[in-house]
């Protein structure tokens, strides 16, 4: 092995670990909504599942065996409010270019409006008077209050202490790590 193997090796070590945190993380918050609100939970998992990502998801998940990836180890500790809210932000801003593709797809034409490719905006770029993706995808913010955030406390579901409730083998983790993140982004959506 080289030194540049090491390197990648740990390099895709180090963001196995990460993408760990941030589905447990998630997956707690989607369990203590689950425990606290059953209702609003069975409500956003009914009207989710027959759409197609949420399918695509679900099906990954578990062709990948993520369970294992969540459960086996050391205990992790959530990502503070702050860590997640710039995590999902960066997810998020990718989204304008996920949505300009479905805009373009969706239009008459399969390219979009018909424009030529030099008068198109660059693949990735809002089109001329296209809002930016700050301007058209949510702020997000978690946790109850503004204060801890800032401070970067860890979410505290009221269950399980600051790290929220336990993941077990026993718990269908794709339905709770969906439900984390809808109840994190609805709180935030406009009105």
């Amino acid at each position: 092995m080289t030194p540049d193997d090491a390197r990648l090796i740990e390099r895709i070590q180090q963001a196995t670990r990460g993408a760990r945190v941030l589905l447990c993380t998630l997956a707690r918050r989607g369990k203590a909504l689950e425990r606290h609100q059953p209702e609003r939970a069975a409500f956003l998992l009914a009207a989710l599942r027959p759409h197609p990502l949420y399918k695509a998801g679900r099906l990954a998940f578990d062709m990948l065996e993520i369970e294992d990836l969540m459960l086996d180890g050391l205990a992790v500790d959530p990502l503070t409010d702050v860590q997640l809210t710039r995590m999902l932000s960066a997810v998020a801003g990718r989204g304008h270019d996920l949505a300009e593709v479905f805009l373009r797809f969706g239009s008459n034409g399969r390219d979009g409006d018909g424009a030529p490719d030099a008068a198109r905006p660059a693949f990735g770029s809002p089109p001329g008077d296209a809002p930016a993706p700050t301007d058209v995808l949510p702020r997000l913010r978690f946790g109850p209050d503004p204060e801890d955030a800032v401070n970067g406390s860890p979410a505290r579901d009221g269950d399980g202490g600051p790290a929220g409730p336990e993941l077990t083998s026993s718990d269908y983790l794709y339905d709770l790590v969906v439900l984390g993140f809808l109840d994190g982004l609805g709180r935030h959506l406009p009105t």
